[in-house]
C-alpha cells in the first residue's frame, strides 16, 4: 500500500517543484490459499497453498502446495532466490511428489528441478536448468520404474504494456 500526501503550502524554490511525502507499507509476507473444485476426468479436488515472500530476509520466496483429488495427490515445495549472482536473474528449485490411482494404472512420481531465470531485456526472458524425475508405475499387475532426466529451456516474449495485462 502506498499513501501519498502533497503539501501545497510548503515553501518551494521553483514553482514546478512539489513536496511529496510517500509512505509505503509492506503487505504481509505470508499468504494461505484454499480451493475446492470438480473436474470431469479426476472428480472432486481440494487444494492448498502457503507462501512466504521474504523467507530469509532477502526477498526469497518459499512455497508449499498440495492437492488431493479422487484420483490422486500432489505436493510441491519451491524456493526462489532473487538476484542470484546477478541483478537480472533468479534461481528456483523445487521438489514435487505426485501419486495417481486410476482404473488403468497406479503411479508415483518424484521430481526435482533447478532453474535459473534471466531477464535479457524488458520483453525477453530466458529460463533454463535441469530436472530429474523418478517414476514408479504399476499397470495390469506389472510394475516398471523409470529415471527421466531433462534440460528444460523456456523462452518468454512479453509485449504487455500494462502490468494488469499479464
Amino acid at each position: 500500500m502506498i499513501d501519498i500526501e502533497h503539501d501545497r503550502e510548503a515553501a518551494v524554490e521553483n514553482e514546478h517543484d512539489y513536496h511529496l511525502k510517500l509512505e509505503v507499507k509492506e503487505r504481509p509476507p505470508r499468504t494461505l490459499q484454499l480451493g475446492l473444485g470438480y473436474r470431469t476426468d479426476t472428480g472432486a479436488e481440494v487444494s492448498t497453498r502457503w507462501q512466504h515472500r521474504n523467507a530469509l530476509g532477502g526477498g526469497e520466496s518459499f512455497i508449499l502446495r498440495a492437492k488431493w483429488s479422487e484420483s490422486g495427490q500432489e505436493a510441491e515445495t519451491r524456493v526462489t532466490v532473487p538476484f542470484f549472482r546477478r541483478g537480472d536473474q533468479n534461481w528456483s528449485t523445487s521438489l514435487t511428489f505426485t501419486r495417481e490411482d486410476t482404473d488403468a494404472y497406479v503411479s508415483e512420481s518424484y521430481k526435482g528441478e533447478s532453474l535459473i531465470t534471466r531477464e535479457v531485456s524488458k520483453h525477453f526472458t530466458l529460463r533454463g536448468g535441469f530436472a530429474l524425475r523418478y517414476l514408479d508405475e504399476e499397470q495390469i499387475g506389472e510394475s516398471d520404474y523409470f529415471y527421466l532426466g531433462s534440460l528444460p529451456l523456456r523462452i518468454f516474449w512479453d509485449q504487455a504494456n500494462d502490468p494488469l495485462d499479464a
